[in-house]
């Protein structure tokens, strides 16, 4: 699931790049390409769910007033279009440089801080998208390396991680939730 999130970032940095980011066409594959990913995420979490040993029902999943999955479920929908977006954002920053760079770099310059003013040359050879692009790539690496490292307990953090909120609510071990949102909160 977590490769798969990667590769819908990829995805939607590649319609960005193909299509005109303005153009009708461009936001309607978008748009059916995030509902599909939404989509089958939910339908891989229910699936995982209702393959437990537990009874397991779709009203349970669907039903707002019969369960507490909901929430988590449109949480993590979002979470799955933020995979989609960060890809998408980064390739329409690229596209637009050419129109934000000078700002970027001159508001640097003109800051009242010195260390700020010292960047500036820094900025203007990263880019914002090449500032947003280190961002996005830290914070993935920083994501797996919790995946990778966390022990049984943890389970609903991986499960949180990749964006099946419902699962991760239902096998939400031995991590407090506030524990929960704090390493989530630091690795996104």
């Amino acid at each position: 699931q977590a490769v798969l999130n990667r590769l819908v970032m990829l995805i939607g940095a590649m319609v960005v790049f193909l299509l005109t980011p303005d153009g009708w066409l461009s936001w309607a594959i978008q748009l059916v390409i995030i509902v599909a990913w939404v989509a089958r995420t939910r339908f891989v979490e229910y699936s995982i769910m209702s393959s437990d040993e537990q009874h397991f029902d779709i009203m349970d999943y669907l039903m707002p007033q019969t369960s507490s999955l909901v929430p988590p479920m449109i949480g993590s929908s979002m979470e799955n279009f933020d995979d989609f977006s960060d890809g998408a954002v980064i390739a329409a920053m690229v596209l637009k440089d050419h129109v934000v760079h000078q700002h970027f770099v001159s508001s640097f310059a003109q800051s009242d801080w010195a260390a700020v003013r010292w960047m500036a040359p820094t900025m203007n050879c990263i880019h914002l998208w090449g500032l947003a692009l280190i961002s996005l790539v830290l914070g993935q690496l920083s994501q797996w390396a919790v995946a990778l490292h966390a022990k049984d307990g943890y389970i609903s953090v991986n499960l949180d991680a990749v964006g099946l909120g419902s699962l991760a609510e239902r096998y939400r071990g031995v991590l407090s939730p506030e524990a929960r949102i704090v390493i989530l909160g630091l690795t996104r």
